[in-house]
């Protein structure tokens, strides 16, 4: 397995969308801490998986002997508890399923956004890659100038060229030749 691009500009958006997910998430449990603490590894699960409802269990603990009595909205509207903040908040911790909690919520964790070549074909196509702007590089060192979008349209966009710099084409590693 070999590192073809590190993806920064996707890293760099998941970094930060992991840190709305965490400051939603902090928002949350502050939000419901004078109603319902959110103290424990379990009370935390509890409260990701449906926080209306464990804030509504926990409510409910606080009122045993009338709580039967009134329903959800008619508990949340006697503690005084905005809902309607929650369930935004809700969303905001819900958003990005691919961005998960660590065991004990003080984390989001962050997947590798970098693209590797793994397969035998992905690891030569890259070989290949690294040869050609080898010797492109060789090359301008005796002077010349090697445009980098015309040589990349004449090798079928096996590299790419922004400027003067060539670098691996994800795609045709990645896929071969379209």
């Amino acid at each position: 397995m070999e590192l073809i691009d590190n993806n920064s500009g996707y890293a760099h958006a998941l970094k930060l969308k992991a840190a709305a997910k965490m400051k939603a998430w902090n928002d949350s449990v502050k939000l419901v801490e004078p109603f319902a603490p959110v103290v424990t590894t379990v009370d935390k699960k509890l409260f990701h998986s449906d926080m209306q409802r464990f804030v509504e269990n926990k409510l409910r603990e606080r009122t045993k002997d009338f709580e039967s009595l009134l329903s959800r909205e008619q508990l949340f509207q006697f503690f005084n508890f905005p809902t309607h903040v929650l369930r935004e908040i809700q969303s905001r911790v819900k958003a990005e399923p691919q961005l998960t909690f660590n065991n004990d919520f003080t984390a989001v964790n962050i997947p590798d956004a970098a693209i590797y070549a793994t397969t035998p074909d992905e690891l030569q196509r890259l070989e290949a890659s690294k040869r050609l702007i080898e010797a492109v590089e060789e090359i301008k060192r005796y002077g010349y100038t090697i445009h980098a979008a015309q040589l990349a349209q004449s090798v079928s966009f096996a590299v790419t060229g922004a400027g003067n710099a060539l670098q691996h084409n994800t795609q045709f590693i990645k896929h071969s030749k379209r």
